[in-house]
């Protein structure tokens, strides 16, 4: 996803707002309002107090991925939320999962607190609502007409659902048996009120409606009976979740709010917890770089099409959709009944396809990142099915849920018949391939997928670059499969230091970091269709910062 230019927050620009504000003539963490790109110059006019989420630094303690890690966010999270209540702020409540805290401030307490070194930023909370069925029919085939039926590969079995929305009518026929109680921050049970949570539940794994109808569903309810926040909800279930998530784990985030600082962050850092995330673009008609969380380029971004496989007017399209699903006229389940139903609209409603879609992968695929599901459910899209005139910036891809298999393949160590690929297991040494120093080897400190040799990219702890590359032939429906295994001593969970590409004629199919870290090798498939025929050169290259390595470790590379 095209991160959007303006906005101050995206991670890589984090450090430039600190440089910029942390001078002795300026000592202010920056200020962020709801609506706005750029920090305020100023804070609000009158002494009433006033709600934010108060977002702190990480530092080298901070990996979220481990226990200790995990405990000294905690601690740091709690001490700084103390000062902030000691500085006069009220209603504090300490969101450990996140760093960050919310309490309402004074014009005095909040520059008190935004003078604390330990502080990143301080912000508005977002204020955001809720933006057989033909759907299902539509996403299980590449090209219309309609079969009429839905024959998923997969279920979703054994994954985890967590639905940030309205709450879950908990005692709904779609999901006996697959249903946990969740958590409300809006006190009392997740149940739902509304009937958006459970519409938005109904797509992502429901008996009837669901996508991926083995997933276990898990409200929580952050948004009210009226479908809107109240004060930090959204942040603080998000907090929830990254602390509690059962995994592997799938997040639906269908609702939206002008542009936000701390819902971009606190959603950015939920993805990089190992939750695979998906978020709706909104319903405005206008550009999805105006609003949260749409913009979060972390995020798999979703925008809605109709049964004439056009981008509805209503999307908030651009060049932050990731891909376009079902989104009008969604039949799914509702509230007032164990058996209710509604059929509504919205890039809320193509929103869970998406997750439903990831329930899948994750199923197939257990320890993939949040960069791998991305990548994962862009490779698989269907290119082209969409009428262009109706994308407004937003690409041509319409989401596909039987692009990942039914179990995870067994490599063999030998070149796969018709592979146009030579030496892509890497046994032969560097034969075939066209490299920097050394980056093929059969060194034992990282071990192959098969064999004794691969590919070895970063794992330096200095500034290089390396690659390796090869000319070939894409044949006739071609698919470039690979597995790869990242492991980092990077400790921000939330800023990419060491990067990855895999190109193909020159065109980057896949990217990763050292926020992508694996649990061993993972398979990873990319649709070379579009180059059919064609002789291009298949590229793998990698850029490693001045500290602290991360290794990108690949193995078994087939094009067929």
């Amino acid at each position: 996803m095209v991160a959007p230019a303006a906005v101050a927050l995206c991670l890589g620009s984090l450090g430039t707002a600190q440089a910029a504000t942390g001078t002795a003539t300026d000592p202010l963490a920056p200020l962020y309002l709801t609506g706005n790109r750029a920090p305020a110059t100023a804070a609000p006019a009158g002494d009433t107090p006033r709600d934010y989420v108060v977002v702190l630094k990480d530092h080298p303690s901070a990996v979220r991925t481990t226990a200790d890690g995990r405990a000294a966010v905690a601690a740091r999270t709690t001490a700084a939320a103390e000062r902030g209540r000691g500085s006069g702020a009220g209603r504090v409540k300490a969101l450990t999962a996140l760093g960050a805290y919310t309490a309402s401030f004074d014009t005095a307490s909040l520059a008190a607190v935004r003078k604390d070194p330990e502080v990143l930023f301080v912000s508005e909370p977002a204020r955001a609502s809720a933006t057989e069925t033909w759907g299902l029919d539509r996403v299980d085939q590449r090209s219309l007409p309609l079969s009429n039926s839905y024959s998923p590969l997969l279920t979703g079995q054994g994954v985890h659902a967590y639905v940030i929305d309205s709450g879950i009518n908990l005692g709904h026929t779609e999901f006996s048996g697959r249903i946990e109680s969740g958590y409300s921050p809006l006190g009392g049970s997740a149940n739902d009120c509304n009937g958006h949570g459970t519409h938005v539940a109904g797509t992502i794994a429901g008996r009837t409606w669901g996508v991926a109808k083995g997933a276990v569903v898990v409200p929580v309810r952050a948004l009210g009976c009226d479908g809107n926040s109240v004060g930090s909800s959204i942040e603080d279930g998000i907090d929830w979740v990254i602390s509690n998530a059962t995994k592997p784990a799938v997040a639906n985030m269908s609702l939206r709010g002008p542009a936000n600082a701390s819902l971009d962050y606190a959603v950015r850092c939920l993805a990089q917890s190992g939750v695979l995330t998906a978020v709706a673009s909104g319903n405005d008609g206008g550009s999805c770089y105006d609003w949260s969380p749409g913009r979060e380029p972390v995020a798999i971004t979703v925008g809605a099409s109709n049964s004439n496989d056009q981008q509805t007017s209503f999307t908030n399209a651009g060049g932050c959709v990731d891909v376009v699903a079902p989104g009008q006229a969604i039949t799914s389940a509702w509230t007032g009944s164990s058996t209710a139903s509604a059929t509504i609209s919205g890039t809320s409603m193509a929103t869970p396809h998406v997750v439903g879609a990831l329930a899948m992968y994750a199923q197939a695929n257990p320890s993939a990142t949040q960069a791998m599901a991305e990548q994962a459910i862009i490779s698989t899209s269907t290119k082209g099915a969409l009428d262009s005139g109706s994308l407004r910036g937003s690409p041509n891809r319409l989401l596909f849920v039987n692009g990942f298999g039914g179990t995870t393949p067994t490599p063999t160590p030998t070149p796969t018949p018709g592979n146009a690929v030579v030496n892509g297991g890497f046994e032969s040494g560097s034969t075939g391939w066209s490299t920097s120093t050394g980056p093929i080897t059969d060194r034992t400190s990282r071990p192959a997928h098969t064999g004794s040799w691969k590919l070895w990219l970063g794992g330096n702890g200095f500034a290089a670059d390396e690659f390796a590359q090869q000319t070939m032939t894409v044949p006739s429906n071609g698919r470039l499969t690979y597995w790869i295994a990242i492991d980092t001593s990077e400790t921000d969970p939330c800023t990419a230091y060491d990067r990855a590409t895999v190109s193909v004629g020159g065109t980057t199919v896949a990217s990763y970091s050292n926020r992508s870290r694996t649990n061993g090798y993972v398979q990873q498939s990319v649709d070379l269709s579009r180059w059919a025929g064609q002789t291009v050169t298949l590229r793998f290259a990698s850029s490693e910062d001045a500290n602290l390595q991360t290794s990108f470790v690949i193995d078994d590379v087939a094009v067929q």
